[in-house]
């Protein structure tokens, strides 16, 4: 069985939250879900060596201390962590914040709109179809290409 999509959610909005893990919910057999509500506890979470590094974050721009925004510039600066896309969501997707988050090499921005769920859907299906293979599955892949 491939290895399940790692998703690293940061939203402190307890509906955003519920209508997020509600669209997750319906990938569950391929996408394992962690879910935090501030930017402090994700970086917190991204330096345990207990966790597992996930395969991408998903965050809300406005979060209480440590924005989305500033959570994706210690992400991008860290070389540890450096490799990991980010998306910053926002209800307010005025522009400036957009090429902000884009300057700030963020992968994409999600406008939580009326259409969210739309977009956390499209989101997890580019990602169930862009994740890396593991080093096992490559090395299958490999294998059968060779033979």
């Amino acid at each position: 069985m491939p290895a399940r999509l790692h998703v690293l959610l940061i939203e402190d909005s307890t509906g955003d939250l519920a209508l997020a893990q509600e669209v997750f919910s319906l990938h569950q057999d391929r996408v394992q879900l962690t879910t935090l509500t501030t930017g402090e506890a994700a970086l917190a979470a991204l330096h345990d060596p207990q966790m597992s590094r996930p395969d991408v974050i998903l965050s809300d721009l406005h979060l209480p201390g440590i924005s989305g925004l500033e959570l994706l510039s210690q992400v991008k600066a860290d070389p540890a962590l450096t490799a990991i896309p980010v998306v910053l969501m926002s209800g307010d997707a005025d522009p400036s914040f957009v090429t902000s988050a884009y300057r700030n090499r963020a992968s994409a921005f999600l406008d939580k709109g009326q259409r969210f769920a739309q977009q956390l859907t499209a989101f997890l299906l580019f990602w169930l179809q862009a994740s890396v293979p593991s080093a096992a599955a490559q090395d299958d892949l490999n294998d059968t290409a060779l033979a």
